[in-house]
């Protein structure tokens, strides 16, 4: 079977249909809706693949690779990872994804996951029961505070102000609810309900430009911009066991938002803030005050 480089949903839906072996390139996010197809990833490409309703597509990472695999519905996709790759495989509903992983690669998993690893392998849990055979050594991560969240996910912070990032339109509103953040102002929630659920209520972040294109379906290379946004670690909730655990939540942002290019850079002319440094005092103990000295009484 002839390979071919594929890097939109398009490419991929036509190399399919025409019987060619689809290979991954860049980030992009592609669906699977039904059947068993296989699709590949190399070298340093981190495409997510999201597989829906009865499909069982066969993921296979090489290299140095880094696609996330999500499984939706009753889907039951196939990941094999070989040489350094770090697939991560995420399970919602009652899907029933399946991991082979080989070599020195670094599979992510979440959710009821099954995964057969070599001796080589290891293998990062971020939540959920997993089924785990194998593997070299298996670890927990904690992403349950803002700032473990920040470090996991790549996510800067700088004197406890995160920048994040927002995908939008040429108009800086947001293509699913249309709110806007347009460089220079600084976003505040007019739903903020505390952060208790995952979706609705709230302004939402991304920790990378990249990882942003999870929310921005439909929306074309050059129909999208990308906004930074400062954030306070303590206006920030995440959802470590929710359905997008890459995703956080705040009432507002710390300082005014700027725009960015796709690699998170700003773009010529932007205006970048950055959040002041808090002088940190020492508390001082408070003189205990000697009680006035009695008089003595004339003999």
């Amino acid at each position: 079977m002839s390979r071919v480089e594929v890097r939109t949903q398009a490419e991929l839906d036509a190399a399919l249909l025409a019987g060619y072996l689809p290979v991954l390139v860049g980030d992009g996010t592609f669906a699977i809706r039904s059947g068993s197809p296989r699709v590949e990833a190399y070298d340093s490409s981190a495409p997510t693949v999201v597989a829906y309703d009865s499909s069982a597509p066969t993921v296979v990472a090489y290299g140095s690779s880094a696609p996330r695999v999500e499984a939706y519905g009753s889907s039951a996709p196939t990941v094999v990872a070989y040489g350094s790759s770090a697939p991560t495989v995420v399970a919602y509903g009652s899907s029933a994804p399946r991991v082979e992983a080989n070599g020195i690669c670094r599979p992510f998993i979440r959710g009821a996951v099954s995964i057969t690893a070599g001796a080589l392998v290891a293998i990062a849990v971020l939540g959920g029961k997993p089924k785990i055979t194998g593997g070299g050594f298996v670890s927990r991560a904690d992403v349950s505070t803002p700032a473990s969240w920040c470090e996991f996910y790549g996510a800067r912070v700088s004197n406890g102000v995160a920048t994040l990032f927002k995908v939008v339109k040429l108009d800086y509103k947001t293509p699913q609810r249309g709110f806007a953040y347009v460089p220079g102002t600084i976003p505040s929630a007019p739903d903020w309900d505390g952060g208790a659920r995952e979706c609705g209520g709230g302004l939402h972040f991304s920790p990378t430009t990249h990882s942003t294109l999870t929310f921005a379906e439909g929306l074309a290379r050059d129909q999208r911009r990308f906004v930074a946004c400062p954030v306070a670690l303590a206006d920030m909730v995440v959802h470590p066991d929710g359905s997008y655990p890459q995703k956080c939540k705040a009432p507002r942002l710390a300082g005014p938002c700027w725009e960015v290019n796709e690699d998170g850079e700003p773009v010529p002319g932007a205006v970048v803030w950055s959040p002041p440094a808090v002088a940190v005092k020492a508390a001082r103990k408070a003189k205990a005050k000697k009680p006035p000295a009695k008089k003595r009484r004339a003999s």
